[in-house]
């Protein structure tokens, strides 16, 4: 049974919202709901207490998705927040502890994402299905921790740290580091896979996380890797073009394009 945690959902499109709004509420969250950046500003300024930040970010005229992320940001310092957008508009402006989810969405996929960015340590069976297999990619920005003490140093304890981890979890996948990017896939029980998407989301080694996709599958892409590791910048340069081209808009139409060049890796170390 969930606390009742409270969310505001931050959205111009009612075909969005409302749904979005009706799932949050089933789950056992208390629900604020804003229509504009305005009236959003208006509710992190003088509302009730906020636990979690859902917004869009393209909200009409007047302040956008990523302003309203900043003036939560600067009244909760620590919690979650979460964007939905079927494009990127403008400059990268995530903040930390935040992470991008494409639209079209699955409700059930956010519902139990938000739980687990919320409550990462506790027991996350009844957010989702816990024996359900899950593949999740994403690619995010490396931050500067990534080239201390040196980048081949920073990237060779990382992958110790997610073999060991992904080995006591049931996870495997296939990961790309560099002292810029990551790209990675992550693969096993949805309650598993999200947790580790909520501790790597705190992370302060990687900013900017979008996720491309959160998928149940029949099958691994990765099976035999408890975490495959490789360099980002090793791949072909028309392969590393199309990744830093589908940053800009993630989603089930570019994941393909992360899936090949984590393919290309693997099959180098083959």
């Amino acid at each position: 049974m969930l606390k009742r945690l409270r969310v505001l959902v931050v959205e111009d499109d009612a075909a969005y919202r409302e749904p979005a709004c009706a799932a949050l509420a089933g789950a056992g969250f208390d629900v604020l709901e804003a229509t504009s950046g305005l009236g959003a500003g208006e509710m992190i300024r003088t509302g009730p207490r906020l636990d979690a930040l859902f917004t869009d970010i393209h909200l009409g005229p007047g302040p956008d998705g990523w302003d309203v992320a900043r003036a939560f940001r600067l009244r909760y310092p620590d919690a979650p927040i979460l964007y939905a957008t079927g494009y990127i508009a403008g400059a990268n402006r995530s903040l930390r502890r935040s992470l991008l989810f494409p639209k079209p969405y699955r409700l059930s996929k956010l519902v139990a994402l938000i739980a687990v960015l919320l409550a990462p340590d506790r027991d996350v069976s009844q957010a989702g299905e816990a024996g359900a297999l899950t593949r999740l990619t994403y690619m995010s920005r490396a931050t500067s921790l990534m080239q201390h003490p040196t980048p081949a140093l920073a990237c060779e304890e990382l992958g110790e740290q997610a073999r060991r981890l992904n080995r006591i979890h049931g996870i495997t996948g296939a990961l790309l580091a560099s002292p810029d990017w990551f790209v990675q896939t992550l693969e096993g029980e949805q309650n598993v896979v999200l947790a580790t998407l909520a501790r790597i989301n705190r992370d302060p080694r990687n900013i900017d996380l979008r996720v491309f996709e959160i998928e149940g599958g029949s099958e691994r892409l990765f099976g035999d890797w408890s975490m495959h590791v490789g360099a980002f910048e090793a791949l072909s340069p028309s392969l590393v073009a199309r990744c830093l081209e589908a940053f800009a808009r993630p989603g089930a139409a570019e994941v393909g394009v992360l899936h090949a060049a984590l393919r290309e890796s693997v099959d180098k170390a083959a």
